[in-house]
């Protein structure tokens, strides 16, 4: 009996592993930033060496991964400088993405997280 609990245990422990490892590129909407509110919305697409671009609240964005998936460092994002009538949370959502430092399946959502952050993506359907 013992060695079918672990037999299992190991078997469920290899299930977690495998969720944790699936690869996060590709096309991404926002879902929610914890804790922030943002009148609009925002959208991303990974890349295979983690670099990120995409649209946010009001501007378009683009930067490079300066660590290696599953792992995020965002630190020189570009923005373009659109006028934007509202503001739209682009400060709050260019902030988070600054903080997030590591990506994960949770589900069928990508979730960011960092220091006192976690963004939650959904996976956009073509």
């Amino acid at each position: 009996m013992r060695r079918l609990i672990l037999a299992a245990i190991v078997s469920g422990m290899g299930l977690v592993a495998h969720a944790e490892t699936r690869p996060v590129t590709g096309d991404y909407e926002l879902v929610e930033i914890e804790g922030v509110t943002l009148e609009r919305g925002a959208t991303a697409r990974l890349e295979e060496d983690g670099s990120i671009g995409g649209q946010g609240p009001c501007n378009a964005f683009r930067g490079p991964n300066l660590a290696h998936l599953p792992e995020l460092l965002y630190k020189n994002v570009a923005v373009t400088r659109r006028a934007c009538i509202t503001e739209g949370g682009e400060a709050a959502f260019l902030k988070a993405l600054g903080a997030v430092r590591h990506a994960k399946f949770v589900g069928t959502e990508l979730v960011m997280t960092g220091p006192d952050v976690t963004m939650r993506w959904r996976p956009v359907v073509k």
